[in-house]
């Protein structure tokens, strides 16, 4: 029988052998090199497609049309869809000119919604998220979800007074803050 299995056939390895590996993860995980932890987390989370030095907030679309004369009634929920071009390298970080020790400054973009009815004297801001798209069937009876490369900015708003609205979208990351014209929120 061969030295690392037992009498069972599982394999069997030796507590050093089990401490370094967990010692290897450790040092990867909490290593205090910021330059290997970037190249780690780049590599892990690597730049998605579609993301130019721009800055730019383009394709903007929203879910009014599925509300009667597309006005959006109280507390129900708006939802705005578009694309932002970033020189971020990691679109999921927020951008922190000023991170804490051990992160790259700069990495992130943020991205916020504002919404006014009094043309932006005052305004509620909401953070947008990157959303990934999935592709849904039915395989065998079964849900079936599978994420796609499709990924896209979103935000959503519910009104919690009736009247007229309006938002536009901000988003900053290192080479500087771009703004959308205000749009009426239909």
């Amino acid at each position: 029988m061969p030295r690392n299995l037992n009498s069972k056939g599982i394999i069997h390895l030796s507590i050093p052998i089990l401490l370094a590996i967990v010692g290897v993860i450790v040092f990867l995980l909490f290593s205090s090199s910021a330059s290997f932890k970037n190249k780690l987390f780049s590599s892990l989370f690597p730049k998605l497609p579609g993301f130019a030095a721009t800055g730019a907030i383009s394709n903007i679309t929203d879910n009014s049309a599925s509300y009667p004369n597309g006005q959006i009634p109280k507390y129900e929920k708006y939802e705005v869809t578009f694309d932002v071009a970033t020189n971020a390298s990691n679109p999921q970080l927020p951008y922190d000119p000023a991170p804490p020790p051990g992160m790259q400054a700069g990495v992130g973009v943020t991205v916020n919604g504002e919404f006014s009815q009094d043309n932006f004297t005052t305004k509620t801001v909401i953070p947008a998220f990157y959303y990934q798209n999935f592709d849904y069937q039915v395989k065998s009876n079964r849900e079936w979800f599978y994420p796609t490369s499709n990924y896209s900015w979103k935000l959503r708003f519910a009104p919690d007074k009736e009247g007229t609205w309006q938002y536009r979208i901000t988003a900053q990351d290192s080479s500087g803050t771009s703004t959308s014209g205000p749009k009426p929120l239909q």
